[in-house]
């Protein structure tokens, strides 16, 4: 019975294991992806800051000239 209780207990221990290991899978894949998204975002809005800086300096040199 002693032997019984434990196979089941470590059979319990190794689902709970995988389970636990599968949930961290899902959460890394959607953290990743998250963070890919955020990154795209923070390069388009650089890029778009830089873009408008170029402007106001073009404006400003031909406005001096």
């Amino acid at each position: 019975m002693e032997r019984e209780f434990q196979a089941e207990y470590l059979a319990l221990a190794r689902l709970s294991w995988r389970r636990t290991a599968e949930r961290a899978e899902e959460l890394r894949a959607a953290y990743e992806a998250r963070y890919r998204a955020l990154r795209g975002r923070l390069l388009a809005c650089c890029l778009l800051g830089c873009a408008l800086l170029a402007a106001v300096v073009l404006v400003a040199v031909s406005a001096a000239a």
